[in-house]
């Protein structure tokens, strides 16, 4: 790479000289080991020319000698900043081969992005819990609506004392029927039983109803936050970042150390972007409604975000040997 900017470098410099013609005479020394540029005309000569190191002073004529000019102060000061670019990717790197992948800069993406994905992944966690509250909460309201009684084919709701006074003044018309003179007292005194029983079982409904009201509330709430959009949005950045971080890491040190160091912290880095990858591959299961795919995401995630949380520990040690002997960019 040196070679062929030395090449541009003069090609440039061969340019500039054609197009740049001084007028007039100037004197120029040298020693006279060198040789004569081509094209220079000698005008005068003084010193001794037998001494091998003697000085002699040529005047040259500019008009003849535009060709062998030097080069202008703009390209030696772009030639120097060719040079030291050529020389950064050695400064900056251990052995030279990667650059700026061997730098400080590179180095730290990797423990930065991590720690990052450790908070999404409890974003996700949170999210998803919160969303699994919401399907349970629609359950329980399923199961404790069984247990309140129904008048006129409808699910008594508080207050209960409407629906009560109607049947008190039900039971109030039947007794007044059982009075009447040919009216079948039993048959009137059986359906005046039922509906008693009924406003007995709308009294002990009441608490029932009150919990049912309340998981209702809380569900439309948590209904509102969006948790299940949330929730997938953060797991695609987690699964997505997660696996390229996972990748990146090992990458990164083999670029600065030529080889990878086996242990805890390489391993559960591996298994990690195994188990987040293994519970996606749940969510259509999920979708069916298969509740041994919720488990089994349930563990899989939890799982990880533990191994996630252990690995901060070593981590943070590999980081701080790589922040001491790495160099910025």
């Amino acid at each position: 790479m040196k070679v062929c900017l030395s090449a541009f470098l003069a090609a440039g410099a061969a340019v500039v000289s054609e197009g740049f013609v001084p007028q007039g005479r100037v004197p120029v020394v040298s020693k006279s080991s060198r040789s004569v540029p081509a094209g220079a005309r000698l005008l005068s000569q003084r010193g001794s020319p037998s001494t091998e190191t003697a000085e002699e002073d040529f005047v040259f004529d500019m008009a003849e000698t535009a060709n062998v000019m030097p080069l202008s102060p703009e390209l030696i000061a772009a030639s120097a900043a060719a040079v030291s670019l050529l020389n950064a990717p050695e400064a900056l790197a251990k052995g030279g081969e990667y650059g700026l992948v061997e730098g400080k800069t590179i180095s730290i993406l990797h423990p930065i992005g991590m720690i990052t994905l450790f908070g999404i992944s409890l974003y996700a966690a949170f999210t998803g819990w919160s969303w699994r509250n919401v399907r349970g909460l629609g359950d329980d309201v399923k199961e404790l609506s069984k247990q309140i009684p129904t008048v006129n084919g409808k699910k008594v709701e508080l207050p209960i004392s409407i629906p009560i006074t109607k049947l008190n003044a039900d039971i109030k018309e039947l007794r007044e029927k059982q009075e009447q003179e040919g009216s079948d007292k039993a048959a009137l005194e059986g359906e005046i039983s039922k509906l008693q029983k009924l406003i007995d079982d709308i009294e002990n409904a009441k608490p029932i109803i009150q919990q049912v009201n309340a998981a209702s509330n809380l569900r439309k709430a948590l209904i509102s936050e969006n948790f299940r959009d949330k929730h997938w949005n953060a797991a695609s950045i987690v699964l997505a970042a997660g696996v390229f971080f996972a990748v990146e890491g090992p990458l990164n040190t083999y670029a600065r150390a030529g080889k990878l160091f086996p242990g805890p912290h390489l391993f559960a880095g591996a298994a990690i972007p195994v188990l987040w990858a293994l519970s996606a591959s749940l969510v259509p299961q999920m979708q069916k409604g298969k509740d041994w795919a919720r488990t089994a995401h349930i563990a899989l995630n939890f799982g990880a975000t533990a191994l996630f949380a252990w690995q901060l520990v070593s981590g943070w040690e590999i980081f701080s040997k790589v922040w001491e002997k790495t160099q910025w960019p």
